[in-house]
């Protein structure tokens, strides 16, 4: 009798562990490129059914989403300029927020309040220019600059923080205080850094590591414990996205040869990929939709 408890004890304590390491459900959001890379749309996919939409079908670039909770904000390029919009997921109820040209890679803030963007002061120049991060409401209003000379902006999950980087190292700023930290030193080894993202518990930062200063000679996703500094590396994968329950992040594949990219769920403590999507274009930029 004993033995018979013992044997579903363990067998329940197995069949728990497995459940909790499953893959997150829900929605993601996109970017899908066309085989020239000239044009791109967003594509939201349910991982529950494994259906997809196309979400945008203007034949332009766009470029980084996000999402609060059922409303995204993008940014869309033309030879006109640059324009921020805001939809619901579905595609439907599109408003144009304004023109930025030189704003790029919108972050929503975790109370809907704010999107962070990526403001280049060398219009159309998205590599030489000087990088800041800006702030506007979510009508599009009230623009102020938040962090000098920095680059891609990631909210910390209560809002309180905001993650960038600045000359290839990972820095955060407290919103409240202003005062910033830097959480990587990199440069020492030669090593720089791109797409930072915090955990949602604040206790693991990931980023793409390369070496050197050029991102073509890239060796994955780096994950940092904050309290211990243990590092792992995830190779052939880009641009982190954690999920909501610390153990998943999803990102894009990062072929060698910088062929078609996909979407990935990685989890982070195994090192385990679950592709999300396959097809002939590249897809990049994978974000969680929180409805």
């Amino acid at each position: 009798m004993i033995r018979c408890l013992w044997s579903i004890l363990i067998a329940f304590l197995f069949c728990t562990s497995t459940f909790a390491q499953q893959i997150p459900k829900g929605k993601i959001i996109f970017a899908s490129w066309a085989l020239d890379n000239k044009t791109s749309e967003l594509y939201v996919k349910d991982i529950n059914s494994s259906s997809t939409k196309q979400l945008t079908h203007n034949d332009k670039l766009i470029d980084q989403s996000s999402t609060f909770k059922d409303r995204v904000v993008y940014m869309q390029e033309d030879s006109a300029g640059v324009d921020f919009f805001v939809s619901n997921v579905d595609g439907k109820a599109v408003k144009s927020l304004r023109k930025i040209n030189g704003g790029c890679r919108p972050k929503w803030s975790p109370d809907g309040q704010w999107i962070a963007y990526e403001y280049y002061l060398v219009s159309g120049d998205f590599h030489n220019g000087t990088q800041e991060i800006w702030a506007m409401d979510s009508n599009g209003n009230n623009r102020h600059l938040l962090v000098h000379h920095a680059r891609h902006p990631y909210w910390y999950a209560d809002g309180s923080k905001l993650l960038f980087t600045r000359n290839y190292e990972v820095y955060s700023k407290d919103i409240k205080t202003g005062k910033e930290q830097q959480l990587t030193h990199l440069r020492a080894q030669d090593y720089s850094a791109k797409w930072p993202a915090i955990s949602p518990d604040c206790k693991k930062l990931a980023f793409k590591v390369y070496k050197g200063t050029q991102p073509m000679d890239a060796k994955g996703i780096m994950v940092i414990n904050l309290a211990t500094g243990a590092q792992k590396i995830i190779p052939d994968t880009d641009m982190p996205y954690w999920t909501s329950d610390n153990h998943y992040m999803l990102c894009s594949s990062r072929p060698r040869d910088y062929s078609h990219s996909q979407i990935l769920m990685v989890n982070i403590d195994s090192g385990e990929k679950t592709p999300i999507t396959s097809n002939d274009r590249s897809n990049d930029f994978p974000a969680w939709v929180n409805e």
